[in-house]
């Protein structure tokens, strides 16, 4: 019988806290508390797993324990751990859902590209992520994937924006975007690099869309929106101003902002049907914001601008915009 302890909401020493939760180690192999010790806290009243293909639910003792164990030996993963609020379940459950659209759509090469990896059988699924409901009518929810190193440095670029484009091609073959792509949502994995937090991610063509990060976005993108044309031309500048204010007073973001701003003016002049937006830079959002995040590295790592600044200046040009990944490929490929 497992005693009940102090009511304690997350399970495990947090190595990463974003906007819907915090990152944990799984298995007992780190120093306590971790996931797994979470889960002996309080007794459980059942726990519902989360497959690519469906869910399931435990209940009986042997079951319940049977997964305490499994957890106690797992390796090399981290559980994210939901923070607490009105719509915990809805934001687990989305985040289940795209996790399942990407291993569709990546596929065999799912754990090449991507920290989405699922545990595998407890019983019979692979593991996504589990609701643990306690008797004391707390709930714990998490989504398992592969850990990775979020607090790298980068001392090679042409690799970084490669390992990127290489995963943006085979999400623009599936007429599908990430979104989000900026620093804190790219982990080093080994010596690859991957995206994480596929919570923006949706059907290049779905109008209901939502934009990402605000410093790394195609103002072009907000006017598509419906954001005003003020709106759509400043966000990036607060968000930069907000949260990186030392990037943001940097030569190397005004001289990209200020010509970044020009270019906007002078395309929405010149295009006023959105229609017409829509099919210049449909498939070009993705490499905006990695152009953006390059930029951001450069500054970051002290990495050589000379090199890298007419990649950057062209991954983020409105007037010429880079039409695909594959176009973007391409331009690394020739540094």
């Amino acid at each position: 019988m497992r005693k009940t302890a102090k009511k304690r909401k997350h399970g495990g020493k947090s190595f990463g806290k974003g906007a819907h939760g915090e990152a944990f180690n799984v298995g007992d192999d780190q120093a306590e508390p971790t996931f797994y010790s979470n889960l002996r806290v309080n007794p459980i009243r059942s726990i519902r797993i989360f497959s690519p293909e469906g869910e399931e639910t435990y209940t009986t003792e042997q079951e319940k324990e049977q997964f305490i164990q499994y957890i106690r030996i797992t390796r090399d993963k981290m559980a994210k751990v939901f923070l607490p609020c009105k719509t915990i379940e809805a934001d687990f459950l989305e985040e289940i859902n795209k996790n399942r659209k990407i291993i569709d759509i990546y596929g065999e090469l799912v754990e090449k590209y991507t920290t989405i990896s699922p545990l595998p059988p407890v019983f019979r699924n692979y593991m996504l992520g589990c609701i643990v409901d306690y008797e004391n009518n707390e709930k714990t929810y998490a989504v398992f994937n592969t850990k990775c190193n979020n607090s790298y440095v980068i001392t090679d670029l042409k690799k970084f924006a490669l390992d990127i484009i290489e995963s943006i091609i085979i999400l623009q073959t599936q007429s599908y975007e990430h979104n989000d792509i900026k620093l804190d949502n790219i982990v080093k994995c080994g010596e690859d690099y991957k995206l994480i937090d596929w919570g923006q991610s949706s059907a290049i063509l779905n109008p209901q869309r939502k934009a990402g990060t605000l410093l790394s976005t195609n103002p072009v993108r907000w006017y598509l929106l419906g954001h005003s044309h003020l709106n759509s031309k400043y966000r990036m500048q607060f968000q930069t101003l907000r949260k990186n204010w030392r990037f943001s007073r940097s030569k190397l973001f005004t001289d990209t902002y200020a010509r970044i701003i020009r270019e906007y003016n002078e395309i929405t002049d010149e295009i006023k049907d959105k229609k017409g937006l829509v099919k210049k830079y449909v498939y070009t959002f993705d490499i905006f914001m990695l152009g953006m995040t390059m930029l951001h590295a450069v500054f970051k790592f002290g990495l050589e601008i000379d090199k890298f600044m007419p990649v950057i200046d062209k991954f983020t040009s409105l007037i010429n915009p880079v039409k695909n990944a594959f176009e973007a490929k391409e331009i690394i490929s020739a540094v």
